[in-house]
């Protein structure tokens, strides 16, 4: 009766190695399902500007890198501020020219670094904006006009 126990319990270990062997082999052989019908995911589009740009468009013409970023009233604060200083310097230079009155020079030279300060920071608004120009939810000044009234604001998306 030993021998028969023997023999069984061979035999199930053979049976159950033949059957773990043929598993393994056929997940290791089998490939993973394909679908059909493929649905393609939409493919996001971000559209950005480039900084440098903005920065030279900044730099040559007042208010350029602002209006190349979409945001039109901060081109029109920055063209307003840079024509207004480069008024008043020009006008305190040819004062200084006729009456030789260093109040006129000193007024055009603080005026001239007035404009170095609001050129320099509509260079660095434009390189920021051109960055953030891919973010939607930004927030954006506004201003309507509706039949009667002027408003402005600030717009952003929650």
């Amino acid at each position: 009766m030993q021998k028969k126990k023997l023999v069984l319990i061979r035999v199930y270990s053979w049976q159950r190695i033949l059957s773990f062997l043929l598993l393994f082999i056929t997940i290791a052989i089998s490939q993973p399902a394909t679908d059909t019908l493929k649905q393609e995911t939409p493919k996001l589009k971000y559209y950005t500007k480039s900084p440098g740009l903005a920065m030279l468009l900044s730099a040559t013409i007042p208010g350029g890198g602002q209006f190349y970023t979409a945001n039109y009233l901060k081109g029109i604060l920055f063209v307003g501020a840079e024509a207004t200083l480069a008024y008043y310097a020009i006008q305190d230079h040819k004062d200084y020219q006729e009456t030789n009155n260093p109040a006129f020079r000193n007024r055009r030279n603080n005026l001239l670094w007035w404009i170095a300060s609001v050129k320099l920071l509509s260079l660095a608004d434009a390189y920021v904006s051109a960055n953030m120009y891919k973010f939607k939810d930004m927030m954006r000044l506004s201003v309507d006009f509706d039949k009667n009234q002027l408003s402005f604001g600030v717009k952003t998306k929650i």
